[in-house]
């Protein structure tokens, strides 16, 4: 990412799934601590996929019957949208718990062509807030359709198809899990841009000052 003139940069990547609900409340308050420096700071975002749960079936699995399936009710999202509600994620029409594995797919695709950061808010919205099955590629495609991307209609379902982009979202999740050892998402890993200073790690929907904390310290460790 080109920095603005006399902006430092905030390089922060992010490991997190599009069938996690906290993600998407974690989005909302990271993405608010943004727009709190963004005139003090240019922000270099790298999303990176992480699929929670592989047994989710390839189609999707509706809200209830998932919840059903993994832990005998749904009492446990009352909490999550009274926490999400403030920060703008009020699950307002939440049907499906999706494969997410297709999606990853698009939002890594998305990113090459520096629409990252839309894509997220796209997929995540689409799932949380319209009631859509993102696990298929017909969805995806309609989601796609507003990113602006250079790929044609056809291009991108092929893409969506094949193996290599599965191959690219499977090979992220394991460096996610396996090389740098996280266990839950969303987790945000904040630092300076190229390899100075330190690195700061945050884990799950932190609040947007925590967010800010860390940025003002990598900010001031900059001026240093």
């Amino acid at each position: 990412m080109a920095s603005s003139v006399g902006k430092p940069v905030v390089k922060v990547d992010i490991w997190s799934d599009l069938s996690c609900p906290w993600c998407w409340v974690g989005k909302k308050r990271f993405d608010k601590a943004v727009e709190q420096l963004q005139d003090e700071a240019d922000f270099d975002i790298t999303y990176h996929a992480y699929v929670i749960d592989h047994g989710t079936a390839p189609q999707g699995e509706a809200y209830l019957d998932y919840n059903l399936r993994r832990w005998g009710s749904d009492g446990w999202c009352d909490g999550l949208r009274h926490s999400g509600r403030p920060d703008g994620a009020s699950f307002g029409d939440w049907r499906w718990w999706p494969n997410s594995v297709r999606a990853h797919q698009l939002l890594l695709l998305a990113q090459e062509q520096g629409k990252g950061r839309e894509a997220k808010e796209a997929l995540l919205r689409a799932t949380y807030e319209e009631g859509k099955n993102i696990s298929g590629v017909e969805a995806l495609l309609e989601v796609a359709a507003g990113l602006g991307l250079t790929q044609s209609r056809e291009e991108l379902r092929r893409c969506l198809e094949s193996d290599a982009g599965r191959a690219a979202v499977l090979e992220d999740d394991r460096l996610g899990k396996k090389e740098l050892g996280i266990s839950g998402v969303p987790y945000f890993i904040v630092g300076a841009a190229g390899d100075s200073g330190r690195r700061y790690a945050l884990s799950g929907a932190q609040p947007a000052s925590a967010f800010a904390k860390a940025f003002a310290k990598v900010l001031a460790e900059q001026g240093d």
